[in-house]
């Protein structure tokens, strides 16, 4: 059996750059060839739910690795992801790569672009 791994972070809402209250965690587990992230938060009050993704900080940027959609969980919001620690979801890359867990909303909007709207 191999090696057993478990690192725990805990969350926190930041609002004009101060720290506010806890709204969950992150597990990062490692047993053997198999790692595991469950991202468990409060539910926040969006249109959409968010995506978590894993990151590796570059010189010329951040490197996301896509790991799925957040789901509603009761009044909560749960994503997990299971894979091989030496090859995250297809890249290649190892646990030992990653810098951290981002967890993020794509807002887009839209508004009426000129060329749609129509001169009397």
């Amino acid at each position: 059996m191999g090696r057993y791994e478990r690192m725990i972070c805990y969350l926190y809402e930041y609002q004009d750059g101060h720290k506010g209250a806890n709204v969950g965690y992150v597990k990062l587990e490692k047993r053997g060839e198999k790692c595991r992230v469950l991202i468990q938060m409060r539910r926040a009050d969006l249109a959409t739910l968010p995506q978590a993704a894993l990151f590796q900080q570059e010189k010329t940027g951040v490197l996301l690795i896509p790991i799925g959609v957040m789901r509603d969980n009761n009044g909560s919001m749960k994503g997990q992801y299971e894979g091989n620690v030496d090859n995250l979801a297809g890249t290649g890359l190892s646990l030992d790569d990653v810098h951290g867990v981002l967890v993020y909303v794509c807002l887009l909007y839209t508004s009426p672009s000129p060329r749609d709207m129509r001169r009397s």
